[in-house]
């Protein structure tokens, strides 16, 4: 399996994503999309982000 994954759109306040999962032959066998907010908080161990 092989996974892509692409910013579509990115703005001050919000990242648009999308990316594909393709198994063996190439075929497409997942899909998925998210909207995302920057943060200027460091993910991290202290606030419990592992």
């Amino acid at each position: 399996m092989r996974a892509e994954g692409r910013v579509t759109h990115r703005s001050r306040r919000l990242i648009v994503a999308e990316g594909e999962i393709y198994n063996e032959e190439g075929r497409v066998v997942g899909r998925g999309s998210g909207l995302f907010m920057p943060s200027q908080v460091r993910l991290g161990p202290e606030i419990g982000y592992v």
